[in-house]
């Protein structure tokens, strides 16, 4: 779940697929909330568009839905959002391309250029950056639910277990079912 701390979307929570650094939040005229997370979602003219910021870290969870609504299973993003004071124009925070450049801009600023490593360390910003996928769960031994810290390789299919304290393979060589076991380093 996305948390929003504060702001005029203060203490709502939304199910979204991606948590990224900057976010859009909209408000409709009826009075519903949405998340403008996937990179081609555009807001609706007469939509409130509020700026957030992620301020926590990213962990993903898988919700599996039987029935009714089976396009709502899928993998999660959870992280917690603080409203940005320095808002966009309006006309910025609804045309993406100016969206993007405002983003950059306000990343630009800030110390370090708004680089962020990767959550996972290194080896997972290297594949992230390389154009595999990089998926980032809970850990069963850290939070007590059930799940695994696994990064996908685009290409070859293998899943290779991460440590979340610095992508190391497990011990035992596990990589998931309907892929083949890989020997740890």
């Amino acid at each position: 779940m996305i948390r929003f701390l504060d702001g005029p979307a203060a203490d709502l929570a939304l199910a979204l697929r991606r948590a990224p650094v900057l976010l859009r939040v909209v408000r409709t005229p009826r009075g519903g909330w949405d998340a403008l997370d996937q990179l081609d979602d555009v807001p609706a003219p007469r939509e409130a568009i509020f700026v957030y910021r992620r301020v926590s870290a990213v962990t993903r969870y898988h919700l599996l839905v039987r029935g009714k609504g089976k396009r709502a299973s899928g993998f999660y993003a959870r992280a917690d959002y603080r409203y940005v004071p320095e808002q966009p124009a309006d006309a910025d925070a609804r045309d993406t391309a100016a969206w993007r450049a405002w983003c950059q801009a306000v990343q630009a600023r800030e110390p370090g250029g708004g680089a962020e490593p990767v959550e996972g360390g290194d080896q997972a910003q290297r594949e992230a950056q390389r154009g595999k996928a990089v998926v980032i769960g809970q850990d069963s031994a850290e939070s007590g639910s059930i799940g695994e810290n696994r990064a996908e390789s685009a290409g070859s299919g293998n899943i290779t277990s991460l440590s979340r304290a610095g992508c190391s393979p497990r011990s035992d060589g596990w990589a998931g079912r309907d892929s083949n076991p890989q020997p740890s380093a």
